[in-house]
C-alpha cells in the first residue's frame, strides 16, 4: 500500500484533489512511520502532501504532522520549526478542538527539544485546554490507565507498531501527560526497541527540560545511558549515571546505577561491535 501510495507525492505525479490526496497521506504516512518503522519516508510523504495541497487548513495538518516527525524522529529543531511557523500561516484563526491542541502539543515539543521547560509546559497546558475535555475525573483516570496499559502490554511483546499507536492516541487526548513523564518514558522505551537510541536519549533530555522531577526521570535516564552503550558511547553512558547518582541520590535505582557504572570503569562492558 505504501509503494503504491507514495508515488503520488514522491515522484511526478497527475494526481491531485486535496481531500483525495490528504485521505491517501493519512492513510499511508501512519503506515510508513509505525508499521514499518521508516520515518523518513513518512516524513517525504506527510512533506510532499504539503506541497500539492492547496487547501490552507489542509495544509497545515500536513505541515504538523512533518513537525511532528521531524521532532520525534529526526531530532531536528529547525526543520520543525519552519514547519510550524508555516502551519500556523495556514491554520484557521480562532480553530479549537483537535487539530489546535495537535498543534500547541508539538510546539511543546518544540521547546522541549530546544531546552525550553517553561515555554513546553505553557504550550502543553494549552493543548490540554483546548481540547475542553467534558470527562470526568473518574473517566480521565480510566482512559489514561487504558492507553498506557495497552502501550504497556505492546512494548513487553515488542509490537512497536501497536506500541505506537496508542502512545501516540494517549498523548493526543491527554497532552498534559508529557509533563508526567510516563508518556515520555514509553516513548523512549519504543525508539530503543526499535534500535533508534538518538531518540530514545531525547525523550530523556526533553523531560529534563520540562520536569526534573517527573518521578519517571530516573528509570528515564538509565534506560538513555543503556542507549548510548549501544551507541558505543561509553563516555557519554558513563556522564549519564554520574548525573543521574548526584542528582537524584534518594532514586531506588541507585544500586544498579552504581553497579553500571563500576562495570563500564571496568571495561566489563564493552562497546558495541560495528554491524557490517
Amino acid at each position: 500500500a505504501v509503494e503504491v501510495g507514495k508515488v503520488a507525492f514522491l515522484e511526478e505525479s497527475a494526481a491531485t484533489g486535496d481531500e483525495t490526496l490528504l485521505k491517501l497521506t493519512r492513510a499511508i504516512g501512519p503506515m510508513a512511520r509505525a508499521r514499518l518503522g521508516d520515518a523518513k519516508l513518512a516524513f517525504r510523504i506527510w512533506q510532499g502532501a504539503g506541497r500539492k495541497i492547496a487547501n490552507a487548513e489542509l495544509k497545515a495538518e500536513c505541515e504538523m504532522q512533518t513537525a511532528d516527525i521531524a521532532i520525534s524522529d529526526a531530532v531536528n529543531a529547525t526543520a520543525a520549526k519552519s514547519l510550524l511557523e508555516s502551519a500556523i500561516s495556514h491554520f484557521p484563526k480562532g480553530n479549537t478542538g483537535v487539530p489546535a491542541s495537535r498543534l500547541q502539543r508539538i510546539w511543546g515539543d518544540y521547546h522541549a527539544l530546544t531546552g525550553d521547560g517553561k515555554a513546553a509546559r505553557k504550550a502543553y497546558l494549552q493543548a490540554e485546554k483546548l481540547l475542553a475535555a467534558t470527562r470526568t475525573h473518574t473517566e480521565r483516570t480510566a482512559w489514561q490507565g487504558a492507553y498506557s496499559r495497552s502501550a504497556e502490554q505492546f512494548l513487553k511483546t515488542g509490537e512497536w507498531d501497536r506500541a505506537i499507536e496508542q502512545i501516540r492516541l494517549w498523548q493526543q487526548q491527554f497532552p498534559i501527560e508529557k509533563i508526567d513523564g510516563y508518556l515520555a518514558l514509553s516513548y523512549a522505551r519504543y525508539f530503543a526497541g526499535r534500535g533508534q537510541y538518538a531518540q530514545a536519549i531525547a525523550q530523556s533530555e526533553q523531560l529534563l527540560a520540562v520536569n526534573p522531577d517527573s518521578p519517571y526521570i530516573d528509570q528515564l535516564l538509565l534506560l538513555a545511558a543503556d542507549c548510548e552503550v549501544k551507541r558505543g558511547r561509553v563516555d557519554s553512558a558513563l556522564a549519564t549515571l554520574k548525573s543521574l547518582l548526584k542528582d537524584y541520590p534518594g532514586s531506588p535505582l541507585v544500586p544498579v546505577v552504581r553497579k553500571n557504572i563500576t562495570r563500564l570503569e571496568s571495561g566489563e562492558i564493552e562497546k558495541p561491535k560495528k554491524r557490517r
